[in-house]
Order: C-alpha cells, then sequence, then structure tokens
C-alpha cells in the first residue's frame, strides 16, 4: 500500500473526528475521602461511552478503572488513593467503524520537561497486533504507540516488534522511515496538510525532522524544524516543538477552537529515487488536550453564599452558590427539611474551578432546612435557614390549576403549545407566571377579566422575549384574587 493513501485514511478520520471533539467535557474529582478513595466524574455529549477508561497516576505509572455510567450523560469512577501528593487523571476510548478504529484520548502532561520521557509517563495510545507488518521486517512491526505533551512539546513514542530502528538495510536501501503524523482538524480539513516528526535519514533528501506535508503526497515536502529523538528500552520516543508548529502558515491556530490534535504513527519502506511503501500503521487518534489534578495532600473546605428560599404557597425552591478553591466537587450536596427529609440539590454547571450554582425543590412545609455541603464526606460546611411564619389565610376562594401534557418534549412544546386549565369560582382577574428554578420570571400570562367556571390558557413554549426556552424544570404558578396555586412543569429534550 502506497503511503499517501495512508495519510488519506488518516486525514479522513480527523474530518470523522471533527463530529466528536470533546465528547468529554468538565473531568473533576472529589476530595480524598475517609477510605482513601477519589471519586472522579466527567460528562460526555454522546451519551454513554461504553468502555470509557480513565487513567489515574502513580509511583509506577500509570493504572485503569472503567467509568461507570451515573445516567443521562454522566460518567463516575472510584480510584484508591496511594499517597501521592499530586494524582493526575486522563481520559481514553476506542470507536470500532469495523475496518478501523479511532481513539479518543487525553494525553499525559508531562511536567518534566527534560528529554528523553520517562516511558513509564506517557499516554499509551494503543497496543498493535505484532506481526501484521506488510514488510516482512521486525523492525518495522508496531506494537505499541505513545503520546504525551509538556508546556511547548509533543512527544510520542514508537515501539516495534524487536526494539531497533535502524536507518537502512544497506547504503544503497531500503531505507526504513518511522513517523508520527499530526494534523490540526481545524485547518487540515480545508488545506489537507500534514506534519510528520520523521526518524530517517537519507541524506540530502530525508533527516531526522519535522516536515509538513502538502496534497498527501510526500514529493511535495518540507521540513519546517528539528526533533529530538532517542531510543530508551526498546522504544523509538520523538519530540518537536509545538512552536514550530503554531509557527508554520498551513497548521492553523493553536490552540484551537476544540483543543485536539490528530495523530497517527507509521512506519515505512523507501527505496530511491522516490518510492515509498507503507509497511505498518498505528492507530487514529484524537488527542483532547484536557486533563485534572489535585493536590491530595491539601485540602480546603468549600464555601457556600447567597442562601436563598423563594416561596410559594406549594413548593419552596432553594438556590446556593458553592465554592471549593481546590476545584473539587460536593460528594453531599443537600437540603435537610425539618431535620429528617433530605433533598438532594442540583447543580447548574460542572465546572467547579469557579463558583457553580446549586438548587433544590421543598414539596412540603417546614420550620427549617439545613444546607450541608462537603467535598470528602468527612468536613462539612452547613448553613442552617429557619422558618418566619405568616399568619394563614382566610380567603375561602377556590382555584384549581391542571397543566397539560405535563412532561412534554421541547419539539411538541413549541409546536403545539401547552395548556393550564383553570377552575374559578368567580369572575376574577387571573395570572399565571413561569418561572425558572432560580425564582425568575420566564413568562407571564394574564387575562384581566375572567368569568367563574372552566378555562383553558396556552403557553407557546417561549420567553417573554420570544425566545424558546430550554428543557429543564419549571414552575407555574397561577394568581387570582390574593390565592395561588403552583404546578411544576417537566420540558424534555
Amino acid at each position: 500500500m502506497k503511503l499517501n493513501l495512508v495519510l488519506i485514511i488518516v486525514l479522513m478520520f480527523v474530518k470523522l473526528s471533527a463530529q466528536t471533539f470533546n465528547v468529554w467535557s468538565d473531568l473533576r474529582s472529589s476530595a480524598v475521602t475517609q477510605d482513601s478513595t477519589i471519586h472522579v466524574r466527567c460528562e460526555t455529549i454522546v451519551g454513554d461511552l461504553q468502555n470509557t477508561e480513565l487513567h489515574y497516576s502513580t509511583e509506577d505509572g500509570w493504572e485503569t478503572s472503567i467509568m461507570q455510567s451515573l445516567g443521562m450523560t454522566s460518567l463516575e469512577s472510584v480510584i484508591p488513593y496511594y499517597g501521592d501528593e499530586f494524582v493526575s487523571m486522563r481520559l481514553r476510548t476506542e470507536i470500532d467503524f469495523g475496518f478501523l478504529s479511532l481513539i479518543l484520548m487525553m494525553p499525559s502532561f508531562l511536567r518534566d520537561t527534560d528529554f528523553p520521557s520517562d516511558i513509564s509517563q506517557m499516554a499509551l495510545v494503543g497496543d498493535d497486533e505484532a506481526g501484521d507488518c506488510i514488510i516482512d521486517a521486525a523492525n518495522l512491526d508496531i506494537i505499541h504507540e505513545y503520546f504525551s505533551f509538556s508546556d511547548d512539546k509533543f512527544i510520542s513514542g514508537i515501539k516495534t516488534q524487536n526494539g531497533t530502528y535502524p536507518y537502512y538495510e544497506n547504503l544503497w536501501g531500503p531505507y526504513y522511515f518511522y513517523m508520527t503524523i499530526l494534523a490540526n482538524p481545524e485547518s487540515a480539513l480545508n488545506d489537507s496538510v500534514a506534519y510528520a516528526m520523521l526518524y530517517a535519514n537519507v541524506p540530502p533528501l530525508f533527516t531526522p525532522g519535522l516536515y509538513r506535508v502538502v496534497g498527501l503526497n510526500l514529493t511535495e515536502y518540507s521540513r519546517i524544524g528539528d526533533i529530538e529523538h532517542q531510543i530508551i528500552d526498546g522504544t523509538l520516543v520523538l519530540s518537536c516543538d509545538i512552536s514550530d508548529l503554531a509557527n508554520d502558515e498551513y497548521f492553523g491556530n493553536w490552540p484551537n477552537v476544540s483543543n485536539t490534535l490528530a495523530s497517527a504513527s507509521i512506519t515505512s519502506q523507501f527505496e530511491l529515487p522516490m518510492e515509498f511503501t507503507l509497511a505498518d500503521s498505528g492507530h487514529a487518534a484524537v488527542q483532547q488536550f484536557d486533563y485534572c489534578y489535585i493536590n491530595a495532600l491539601a485540602n480546603t473546605l468549600p464555601e457556600i453564599s447567597d442562601v436563598s428560599v423563594n416561596q410559594t404557597s406549594e413548593i419552596s425552591i432553594v438556590n446556593v452558590d458553592y465554592f471549593d478553591a481546590d476545584g473539587n466537587f460536593p460528594l453531599t450536596a443537600e437540603a435537610v427539611v425539618n431535620g429528617n427529609n433530605y433533598i438532594e440539590l442540583s447543580a447548574m454547571s460542572n465546572n467547579f474551578n469557579e463558583t457553580v450554582s446549586f438548587t433544590g425543590l421543598i414539596e412540603e412545609e417546614w420550620e427549617n432546612i439545613l444546607i450541608r455541603f462537603s467535598d470528602n464526606n468527612v468536613d462539612f460546611t452547613e448553613h442552617l435557614i429557619e422558618q418566619t411564619l405568616a399568619e394563614d389565610n382566610d380567603n375561602d376562594e377556590f382555584i384549581t390549576l391542571s397543566v397539560y401534557p405535563n412532561p412534554i418534549k421541547i419539539g411538541s412544546l413549541l409546536d403545539d403549545g401547552m395548556k393550564f386549565a383553570i377552575d374559578l369560582e368567580k369572575k376574577s382577574q387571573v395570572k399565571i407566571d413561569i418561572f425558572n428554578l432560580k425564582g425568575q420570571v420566564v413568562n407571564s400570562i394574564s387575562r384581566s377579566s375572567l368569568n367563574s367556571g372552566s378555562h383553558t390558557l396556552k403557553w407557546s413554549g417561549k420567553d417573554k422575549n420570544g425566545k424558546a426556552v430550554s428543557s429543564g424544570i419549571y414552575l407555574s404558578r397561577i394568581s387570582s384574587s390574593g390565592i395561588s396555586k403552583t404546578v411544576k412543569i417537566m420540558i424534555l429534550k
């Protein structure tokens, strides 16, 4: 198989990967718990990714745990804590397309910038079957691939079956090429440009370096920078300066919007005058430059602020802001009602590097609410709210409100609307407020005068600015003649 065909396949996967950018978001962790474990969670935009691996650092390298679904888009793994000061975490999964597979992964971040890198600290891209090399040459048969990065370098590792990397069979050829292909998905889609960290020596044509390949044809190449290279325990480690790529006019912006890079390792045979033949290819991978680490020996107690309770005649909405200086998410986030009813509080976002708002619904009368947060289930931050009782309403009038369909899908809501069925005891003015869980009024429906009896009002699913609302939980409250009723609304995707 010709090498330019392999490059076509690699860039085809780059285009495919454009649909899978940032499949994970909000990788986060708890503090270390009393039983010496750490809870790690993330969100995924493509549902429950089967066999998503969580890799976490130890003194001896990386260990692996499989993420479990928490329902909806959340994944979690509980990992042991071995006493290291810093614990790094990253994700990896493999999607099988039948004839080829795509690796989605977070490469390891190397704080130690000295070259060569410690192989045990590099991220394994994948294992390749021994003996599948097209050319009968053990030095070209890839069996392991690695990828990592530092503040200023991309680092790859290629291990072949016999762990040797000669430049040539003899001075007249054939010559052997070992390379890691790199591509910026956001520019390669338009320019068909790839880059290669190349380990080869065919002077004056090729020497070890960083090359730009244009038009998927290795006869159209330019050397744009140097690489570092060294063989460590049978693995060829290659490193290039990120600045050499970022400064090249064809590479595109870096960091790019998706914060991703496509990579693949390839070996090939070269014969004069200009004949390239594929020997072996590793995995096509999308590197997502995101990771999570915690200082496990230090933990700051979370802070809570802006605690409020918005009350109606039937429902109370609790709102509270949470901040953790270490970026840890809470294992406990609850409102304890009257000392015995535990209500889970829901986070409005999962970026715990900044303040996150939590909210919860209380559908009962209460005298006190205890707000409790903990990032390790040992140390708690608490806030007590006590009810101020009001006089009873002696108004004997009645009003009923029902909402249908409820729950409702967002598409049906925007197409057909949501209906509010009202029964009034006497002629009166009516107002229906729809508000979100922060207590903000989304829209209102008013009638200056409705006769006694049954009526139906309709909401289009839009806010007061005419914009469609998003899915989630809302509250509808009808007010008339000094009395009110509240019904919870659920809008599905």
